[in-house]
C-alpha cells in the first residue's frame, strides 16, 4: 500500500512498505520508506528517498 499526502502547495510525499529478500541469506527484510518530490510549475523537479518516514514527514513540515 502507498500513502500519498500533499505537504504545502509545492511537495508531495509517498508513504510505502519496502519488502526486500536477501540475495544470499534468504532473509526478509521490511522497513517504512518514504518518497518526497517537490514541483515546481506542475513538473517535478527533486525527489528525496528516505528510509524513515518520520523523518521525510519532518522534512516536509509534516507530523506522523
Amino acid at each position: 500500500d502507498v500513502e500519498v499526502r500533499a505537504a504545502g502547495d509545492d511537495q508531495a510525499i509517498a508513504l510505502f512498505r519496502m519488502v526486500t529478500t536477501g540475495k544470499g541469506s534468504g532473509i526478509e527484510l521490511t522497513r517504512p520508506d518514504a518518497l518526497v518530490a517537490s514541483f515546481r510549475d506542475g513538473k517535478a523537479v527533486k525527489l528525496g528517498y528516505y528510509n524513515d518516514q518520520a523523518l521525510a514527514l519532518e522534512a516536509v513540515g509534516l507530523r506522523a
